[in-house]
């Protein structure tokens, strides 16, 4: 049995007794995270065809919830218990759940998904706006700025640049989805800046 020394008081040292996830782990997620993301735009184009959009975002938005109920019971963890964290989650689920997301599938009915989904990640965009032009602190600085418009020009390369062809058609509806990527915006900021409570699942609920 090897003896601790007195250079070596830890013989067999150990600085990372609880390693996270590989980074081939995370970016499987991260692909997963973008499937996921990605596909429910063609998916709600085609939903809104025959669904209205409210039903939709309604139906969308209970499934995930009793979805999130069940991994809060799994867990053992509790749903707040104050009332102004309620008050503060419906704020957030306003912005996102009931406000984005409807939007968003009404804009779709006129809007191609590719178009609408290019229209939607201008979110960053508009967080940078927002934190710069409304809300009082420090600047977000020109390289979030750069890489918020960077993240969006590549959505738009990887989607295809001739979905832009469509912008100025049905004004209106892509409108609507640039106001639900400003209510995502607004979510962020809304979120970073609040303790909403609740944990992430609580939190969840209340969210896209």
């Amino acid at each position: 049995m090897n003896r601790p020394s007195a250079s070596n008081p830890n013989p067999n040292p150990n600085p990372n007794p609880n390693p996270g996830p590989s980074l081939k782990f995370e970016l499987c997620l991260l692909a997963m995270l973008a499937l996921l993301w990605g596909s429910s735009y063609l998916l709600i184009k085609i939903a809104v065809a025959d669904i209205p959009p409210v039903t939709l975002i309604a139906a969308r938005v209970s499934i995930a919830a009793v979805f999130l109920l069940a991994v809060l019971a799994w867990q053992r963890a509790p749903l707040p218990s104050d009332a102004a964290t309620w008050g503060k989650l419906f704020i957030q689920s306003v912005f996102t759940a009931i406000g984005a997301w409807t939007l968003l599938a009404w804009g779709q009915q006129f809007v191609d998904s590719g178009l609408a989904g290019v229209l939607n990640s201008t979110s960053p965009i508009f967080v940078f706006l927002i934190t710069a032009l409304v809300m009082r602190g420090p600047s977000p600085g020109a390289w979030k700025f750069g890489g918020a418009c960077l993240g969006l020009i590549g959505v738009t390369l990887i989607i295809g640049v001739d979905v832009l062809a469509g912008l100025g058609q049905q004004v209106m509806a892509q409108l609507a989805v640039l106001l639900g990527a400003v209510l995502y915006a607004c979510a962020a900021i809304y979120g970073r800046h609040d303790d909403l409570g609740g944990g992430d699942a609580g939190a969840a609920q209340f969210d896209h």
